[in-house]
């Protein structure tokens, strides 16, 4: 089955409006997925890993009942969230409220 690639070159790429909003649910994401099929999103080969930082709700987010992903490959790239900056305790009170943000 043929796919199409995307190369990502050495960088840091994060969602819109990235640490600027206090609404720590916002919808932002850096890629959006939703009925893509047949794709590759790799890291460019020979270089230093890309990284995706994101606050929303993920670094690729995408696909519904509707709008189905399929076939997709992600490789040799970093992903960064916000749990990266939650200590033990935070982590134990945001359980308890069950919010999205450090899942």
């Amino acid at each position: 089955m043929d796919c199409q690639i995307i190369y990502v070159m050495e960088g840091i790429y994060r969602n819109k409006d990235f640490g600027t909003s206090n609404n720590k649910n916002h919808k932002n994401k850096i890629i959006w997925l939703n009925g893509v099929a047949n794709l590759k999103i790799l890291g460019y080969p020979g270089s230093t890993k890309p990284i995706l930082e994101f606050d929303g709700p993920g670094a690729i987010v995408g696909g519904s009942k509707t709008s189905p992903v399929s076939n997709i490959e992600i490789a040799n790239l970093e992903i960064r969230g916000p749990n990266r900056n939650i200590n033990w305790q935070e982590a134990m009170d945001d359980r308890l409220t069950k919010s999205s943000y450090y899942n």
